[in-house]
């Protein structure tokens, strides 16, 4: 198990070494050893999270310490558990699914809240924008195809989509089958924009509708734009 764990230090060393400086710069009394372990507990925090673990039980393991199962026991207990998270996640539906169900109202409220807020632009269409860091590169073209990092979420704040969350930008023709919310969007910003878009129902997926396959409504999605991909 040890060496399995020496492994996995040295494939995470690039990424936890980020952590420790940054926390290493907040004070100069913090010790290499102390950023090091606050960067280690940032990082299992994330884990335990996404692996939908009980950190209070995690944390009573460790402190009762013991010697650790066989990892062929560790690959069967992971095994089973995701099992079990994909059952449950099954059986109460995707959460932008149940999100949809939230009367017309509450979506309605929400645009006219964001709208008000400063620092918020609003086009003739309707679509909303709030430039939350300012990009200094080439503006995309409506005709380029672009490399973006984004997370597209309801009014509620529920999830239905986010590159971010799967670690990866993704590339988007702004000439191809995009939302119309986006192809106006993204040709105003220049690269290295980070932006909050509401999104009217009509410049997105349609409108509200709670038996829909995909998400409706008004949406909104945070998007950084990376690049413009140079045409072949």
């Amino acid at each position: 198990m040890r060496t399995y764990l020496i492994i996995t230090l040295i494939a995470l060393a690039p990424i936890l070494s980020l952590n420790a400086e940054e926390t290493a710069d907040d004070s100069s009394e913090v010790s290499a050893s102390t950023a090091f372990s606050q960067a280690m507990g940032q990082f299992f925090a994330h884990q335990i999270s996404s692996l939908g673990l009980d950190a209070e039980e995690v944390i009573s393991a460790m402190r009762a310490g013991g010697q650790p199962p066989p990892q062929e026991r560790l690959q069967q207990l992971y095994t089973a558990h995701m099992a079990h998270i994909e059952q449950e996640r099954a059986a109460a539906g995707p959460q932008w699914k149940q999100d949809q169900g939230l009367p017309e109202a509450v979506h309605d409220e929400f645009y006219q809240a964001f709208i008000k807020m400063d620092g918020v632009t609003v086009t003739d269409s309707g679509l909303a924008y709030q430039i939350l860091s300012a990009g200094e590169g080439q503006r995309p073209s409506a005709s380029d195809t672009v490399m973006v990092h984004y997370d597209g979420r309801h009014t509620s704040g529920v999830v239905f989509c986010s590159s971010r969350e799967r670690g990866t930008p993704m590339s988007f023709d702004l000439s191809g089958d995009l939302i119309q919310g986006w192809k106006e969007a993204i040709p105003l910003l220049p690269v290295g924009t980070e932006v909050r878009l509401v999104i009217p129902a009509e410049l997105a997926y349609g409108p509200h509708n709670p038996h829909a396959q995909h998400p409706t409504g008004i949406l909104i999605f945070d998007i950084e734009i990376k690049h413009i991909i140079d045409k072949p």
